[in-house]
């Protein structure tokens, strides 16, 4: 999500040296960027204040000019005002004003890149607030899906299912995603692939139902990239993967429950939305679903198989 403002502040200062620093699992999306001129880590699982702390000291020896602080969370304004940078723009979530020079506030209502974009505004740059996402693949991957699946796979068309999303509630059913895979196959012609982490196997075997080809556990964050912008469509539920996907052009049908596609939704003119907005409890945010989980068990089948049709006939999105 802060790939666009990471961008726009390379733009606004091209001769600067842009570090970043993330979490880990973070480094691959951002390590081909042409904006990212390093990325440091930093793993705030159980960070307490002497490991902050011990990171900040590392900071404050790069005398950095500027720190944009996009997570939200309390440590990391703490980080940057220990680190002795001498601007510090971000939220005031968290009471996290005193720490910052240049605060803004955590306007709920936006998608997190938009806000994103404000921490930049607050600061005084004028950013480009349709700065796209920017995720880029290795070319190396460039024939992963031709290798995977066969030529005559790729010519003829394929569909990738996503299945997994962080929280349960978030998840589309099982039983909902394996009709739709044979009905895609058997109506469609298109071979039905599913992804996602190698834990995850067994469930994507479930979903399939013996069709199309399991790649869960079997694609890195580049190679998942090329698979989908070489599908004819990705069905998915809100997740990292659908960005991933939005991001490199896909036609998504992106399924959301318990959030709200306004602050989290993939942003790409080739990606819809799909949701119960009828629905008074639509976008909760709750991780356990304390009714019938009627937000996901309302998407229909049929719904989403006439999307992945107008995907195919190249209809979505705009």
């Amino acid at each position: 999500m802060a790939t666009p403002a990471i961008s726009e502040i390379k733009k606004h200062y091209p001769e600067a040296l842009v570090t970043v620093l993330c979490s880990p699992a973070s480094v691959e999306i951002l390590q081909r960027n042409p904006a990212v001129g390093r990325i440091l880590t930093f793993d705030k699982k159980s960070a307490g204040f002497w490991k902050i702390a011990a990171m900040a000291a590392r900071l404050r020896r790069e005398n950095f000019d500027v720190a944009f602080v996009f997570h939200r969370a309390f440590g990391s304004a703490l980080m940057a005002y220990l680190a002795g940078i001498k601007r510090r723009a971000g939220f005031t979530t968290e009471g996290r004003r005193i720490f910052l020079t240049d605060p803004v506030h955590l306007d709920t209502a936006k998608h997190r890149a938009d806000n994103d974009l404000a921490v930049l505004q607050a600061y005084g740059l004028k950013p480009d607030l349709n700065a796209p996402l920017v995720f880029i693949t290795d070319p190396s991957d460039e024939r992963f899906p031709e290798e995977v699946l066969g030529e005559e796979v790729v010519k003829s068309g394929y569909a990738v299912f996503n299945l997994n999303a962080s929280w349960e509630t978030k998840r589309w059913p099982i039983e909902k995603f394996r009709e739709l895979v044979q009905r895609v196959e058997d109506e469609l012609g298109l071979k039905p692939v599913g992804i996602g982490a190698g834990n995850e196997r067994e469930m994507v075997d479930e979903a399939l139902g013996g069709r199309g080809v399991n790649l869960a556990g079997c694609t890195d964050l580049s190679k998942l990239g090329v698979l989908c912008r070489k599908a004819k469509v990705v069905v998915t539920n809100d997740s990292g993967p659908m960005h991933i996907a939005a991001t490199v052009g896909a036609k998504v049908i992106a399924l959301f429950g318990p959030t709200n596609p306004a602050r989290c939704g993939p942003r790409s003119r080739n990606a819809v939305v799909v949701r119960r907005s009828d629905l008074d409890c639509i976008s909760c945010y709750k991780k356990h679903c304390p009714i019938d989980f009627p937000c996901m068990l309302g998407i229909g089948v049929d719904e989403v198989f006439e999307l992945v049709k107008e995907a195919v006939t190249g209809n979505i999105g705009g």
